[in-house]
């Protein structure tokens, strides 16, 4: 039969305050069951008869729970929660109330729409949990030892109803309306309490209350504060917890649950980008129309896509880096429309940004703030799988529009801060590296027939080398972006707090490689003059880069080269330091390291311990030496007789000073690679030319003790002796090397 009105309002009228909470907890309890009999997570009838006694409950309920689901038993249940001195009474009423939202949509906005209800819910959530960390951390009643505290303990019933009113998406923007930056944080960090507690109950429902965060009428910046307070990791934990238990005890309910959440935020990452895109676009559209309004033009017009759009871009970007990085999200994939959104708001203009009228100037973010959260964003999409499947081919990347070229600019620009310009010199030099692979790749089949292992040089004996480079739109694009936007702003570069001058050397380098006219700029803008002394400081740092040398192998190599200037610079002690650093490893490694020190040089590293040339750096090290000393001995040909004197006679002061190369040329001369022992030995009987009898700086005495003496004389006998077929030529060049130091005993 059907429960008379009275008994529904006599169990209302028990709900308030003043009646005895004895009364009121079998109120409570009666509400409770009544409601859970139409409940969604009510337990199945397992048979016929049991099916049959719930349908006819479930039918008498319908107008009972329908006459007990009002806003004011719910307001009476959730201040029952909150303020009855009952623990019991507290979970119990907090229960009901849950029970009750599930049953009515439209109880749910009601409630949610009430002035105040997310604060009272939130503070009840949180003294509820202190409360509850205070009583695991008091004495137990011996006094003498303590009850752990369960790390991110949270009051079950009062989450569910929390968890229940985020449910949709109308009591979810009610109850959100209005909610102050503390309350949206304070919803974020309920949801990673829940996801932490030992409960796997309460863990499911802070899983829900993430998903839930997740929804589109959710403002972002709760999503971020979420993923702020490591959401990501304590719902990883949280399945990874769940997974390694037994099947049998495995929660059925959680796994459900972690489907729905994974789903959650995938869509949630798709969102968040497609809102960055379309801000990004927006903000490009309205510099442009800002750009072409008169002096006259409204105010609003110029602020449209301001600091909302960069606020949308910060919390966006913060919460997909982290989305992107998380292991349970991958691969999540990256809309090409990201990149392009990126390229072009990092390549912008900088501008001082404009602040609509009665705003709060503090509040705004700066371009700073927009370009550090675009940087974080960059690395996070080119650090996740799926990143470089969603980046532009390698030729677009460098052209004025793409993401390598906005970074580079940003790299030159004055406007950028020091740890701005340096993590955009990283990415930079990173993306260069992927997209001269693909460009690489490319030209696989061409390159075959010329190159080995991947070199982009081929050299023979004497160190000549052959150019692997073909030129291609990748290349002329790079050449052009790095020769017009990054090389003319080195020199304020190098003025800046390392790493900073020293990513930036090496991106150059990086590009040289590819664009050996990079060098003809740096020359121009008169680097040529400051690269041999940086790169001397960083060899002695032992923090030599191969793209480094590679960029001083270029620079020695161009038309536009001043080898004059780049000596005065430091071009001798760089190579002298470079190839102790090469022998460093060779049998010889004490004898040369005590030389070294004896002439100024040191061949270890900052630290002191060892410091040594991999085998390209070393290799390109020899090139830049030969380079150098062809030129020395054979200045070019169209320098006409009166000028050609004047060279040999400046050189001819000079190059004594390559005397300190002798002792680890002769020992490179050792080196396991014999193409690379040959390429010393060439230039060690190049140096001996230069300085024996007869050559330009006619210094036999010190040619004879450079190397014929001590450890150089020793190395140089060993060198002799060795009968490998495949170091003949290493051997027949040090004895034309001993018949230019030693021409009397040599015959």
């Amino acid at each position: 039969s059907e429960v008379p009105a009275s008994v529904v309002s006599a169990l209302g009228a028990t709900l308030l305050a003043g009646e005895d909470e004895i009364a009121q907890h079998y109120a409570v309890r009666a509400i409770a069951n009544i409601a859970a009999c139409d409940d969604a997570d009510a337990d199945p009838p397992n048979d016929t008869s049991r099916a049959a006694a719930a349908a006819a409950a479930s039918a008498m309920s319908v107008s009972v729970g329908s006459r007990l689901a009002t806003v004011e038993n719910v307001n009476a249940l959730l201040a029952l929660a909150v303020v009855a001195r009952s623990g019991t009474l507290r979970d119990a009423s907090a229960s009901a109330a849950a029970r009750l939202l599930r049953r009515s949509r439209s109880l749910r906005v009601r409630v949610a729409g009430e002035k105040g209800r997310l604060k009272q819910l939130l503070v009840a959530l949180r003294d509820a949990h202190a409360a509850a960390i205070s009583a695991r951390a008091a004495p137990n009643a011996a006094g003498n030892t303590m009850v752990p505290v369960a790390v991110g303990t949270e009051p079950q019933q009062l989450l569910l109803v929390l968890v229940a009113l985020m449910s949709e998406r109308s009591s979810r923007s009610r109850l959100l309306r209005g909610a102050s930056t503390a309350e949206e944080r304070g919803v974020a960090r309920t949801a990673c309490r829940a996801l932490e507690a030992p409960s796997p109950l309460l863990r499911a429902k802070g899983a829900l209350l993430l998903a839930e965060l997740c929804a589109s009428d959710v403002p972002v910046r709760v999503l971020s504060a979420a993923l702020e307070a490591k959401a990501l990791p304590l719902l990883e934990r949280a399945l990874r917890t769940q997974t390694a238990q037994p099947g049998a005890t495995r929660d059925g309910y959680m796994q459900a649950v972690s489907v729905h959440v994974l789903a959650a935020l995938q869509a949630a990452g798709v969102q968040l980008m497609r809102a960055i895109e379309h801000t990004l676009s927006q903000g490009r559209s309205n510099s442009k129309n800002n750009n072409s309004n008169n002096s006259n033009s409204n105010s609003s017009n110029n602020n449209s896509g301001g600091g909302g759009g960069e606020d949308v871009v910060l919390n966006a970007g913060a919460a997909l880096c982290r989305l992107l990085q998380s292991p349970l999200l991958q691969p999540l994939g990256c809309a090409p429309e990201l990149s392009t959104g990126l390229a072009q708001w990092l390549g912008r203009t900088r501008s001082p940004l404009t602040i609509a009228p009665n705003t709060l100037a503090v509040a705004a973010p700066t371009d700073a703030d927009v370009d550090q959260g675009l940087i974080e964003l960059t690395r996070a999409l080119i650090s996740s799988p799926a990143g470089y499947a969603s980046l532009r081919d390698h030729a677009s990347a460098v052209r004025p529009d793409g993401l390598v070229a906005a970074l580079v600019r940003l790299v030159g620009a004055e406007t950028s801060a020091d740890s701005l310009a340096f993590e955009a010199v990283k990415l930079a030099l990173q993306l260069l590296l992927v997209h001269a692979a693909q460009h690489d790749a490319e030209l696989d089949e061409t390159r075959a027939a010329k190159a080995t292992g991947g070199s982009r040089r081929e050299s023979d004996a004497y160190g000549q080398s052959d150019d692997l480079v073909e030129e291609s739109e990748f290349t002329r694009e790079l050449e052009r972006l790095i020769s017009e936007k990054l090389v003319p702003s080195l020199p304020r570069v190098f003025e800046r707090a390392e790493p900073l001058p020293l990513y930036a050397l090496t991106l150059v380098g990086t590009a040289s490689e590819l664009c050996p006219a990079v060098a003809d700029a740096a020359h121009a803008h008169g680097l040529g003059a400051k690269v041999p002394g940086l790169l001397l400081a960083y060899a002695r740092d032992g923090s030599v880069q191969p793209a480094t040398l590679i960029l001083l192998l270029r620079l020695l190599e161009s038309p536009r080269a001043n080898r004059g200037e780049m000596w005065d610079a430091g071009l001798a002690p760089l190579l002298v330091q470079l190839l102790l650093m090469g022998a460093a490893t060779d049998h010889l490694n004490h004898n040369l390291n005590h030389l070294g020190a004896a002439q100024g040089f040191d061949g270890t590293d900052g630290a002191g311990g060892g410091s040594a040339l991999a085998h390209a750096s070393l290799d390109v090290t020899l090139d830049s030496l030969h380079t150098l000393l062809a030129f020395i001995a054979e200045p070019p040909a169209d320098t006409l007789p009166e000028a050609a004197a004047g060279v040999l006679a400046f050189w001819a002061a000079r190059s004594v000073a390559l005397l300190p190369a002798a002792a680890p040329l002769i020992a490179l001369c050792h080196h396991a690679d014999p193409a690379l022992a040959t390429k010393a030995a060439r230039c060690a009987l190049l140096v001996a030319r230069m300085c024996g009898e007869g050559g330009h700086a006619a210094a036999p005495t010190e040619a004879r003790a450079a190397f014929v003496e001590g450890a150089s004389g020793a190395a140089l006998r060993d060198a002799l002796e060795r009968d490998e077929p495949e170091r003949a030529t290493v051997a027949h060049t040090l004895l034309a090397l001993l018949r230019v130091v030693l021409p009397t005993a040599a015959q």
